[in-house]
């Protein structure tokens, strides 16, 4: 499985003169991929990393003397993940699942289904007014996808670790996410969750959002705060207020946003 986190701390610094000094920060764990036996190495490993990470802020801060003041926050994401898997055979969007209307899902008969995403989203970057129908049935050629996607020296199908050289050539962001079952509702039956499977590269600004299928498959996420919300049945995300797309939380300001990621 593939694990990684998140914390948020607030930091303190007294003062006898005036109101006490706050500072938040974010602290991020690196993404591993582990196995179960491997779970308690990777905690020493992430208290060590927050023990560096709060001596190095604490100094940097205008006259130290900050303390923790409150822990905000602690996003883990887990996500199964499978080395060498390939990308390619066909899977449809899981019946009775909400939010079906904002996945693109390429068949994938005659090219990889990541090349046809990646084309797809490029397609309607240019033409927002071509209906999605349409640019389904256009991935379905060759000729189009080598015109939108650049996959010189990538071999097909295409296998997870392949991913990381189509963003260098395309020079985007791939984030790729799953469908968890919510089996905290009772009867385990109706509601899903998402995942992150894959955190795209920060190298590049533009990033495109895709669901893994049955381990198997790729669909394009076309928007994916509204996907989120119809997914999860939650309130549309108010205006000047900003979806992360790594932990799901909604940030007030872009800057912090920025920062979590």
């Amino acid at each position: 499985m593939k694990v990684f986190g998140q914390m948020q701390i607030t930091l303190v610094k007294s003062s006898t003169l005036g109101e006490d000094t706050y500072q938040d920060f974010w602290v991020g764990f690196r993404a591993r991929v582990i196995t179960v036996d491997e779970i308690f190495n990777l905690l020493e490993r992430w208290i060590e990393h927050l023990h560096r990470r709060l001596e190095t802020m604490t100094n940097e801060l205008e006259g130290s003397g900050f303390i923790i003041h409150k822990v905000r926050g602690l996003h883990i994401n887990v996500a199964h993940h499978i080395l060498q898997q390939r990308l390619g055979s066909f899977v449809p969007y899981p019946a009775g699942v909400r939010g079906s209307e904002s996945i693109f899902n390429p068949k994938s008969k005659n090219m990889s289904c990541v090349i046809q995403c990646i084309a797809g989203y490029r397609i309607h970057k240019v033409k927002e007014k071509t209906s999605w129908s349409k640019i389904l049935k256009s991935v379905e050629s060759n000729k189009i996808c080598h015109r939108h996607v650049d996959f010189i020296g990538v071999s097909l199908p295409i296998k997870w670790e392949d991913l990381g050289k189509l963003e260098r050539l395309n020079k985007v962001s791939l984030y790729i996410y799953t469908l968890q079952q919510d089996n905290s509702v009772k009867g385990g039956k109706g509601k899903y969750l998402l995942s992150l499977a894959r955190k795209g590269t920060t190298r590049y600004h533009e990033i495109i959002h895709l669901l893994l299928l049955g381990g198997e498959h790729i669909a394009l996420i076309k928007d994916f705060e509204t996907y989120f919300v119809n997914l999860t049945r939650r309130k549309p995300i108010p205006p000047g207020h900003y979806l992360c797309f790594i932990c799901f939380s909604i940030m007030v300001e872009k800057l912090t946003l920025g920062e979590q990621r």
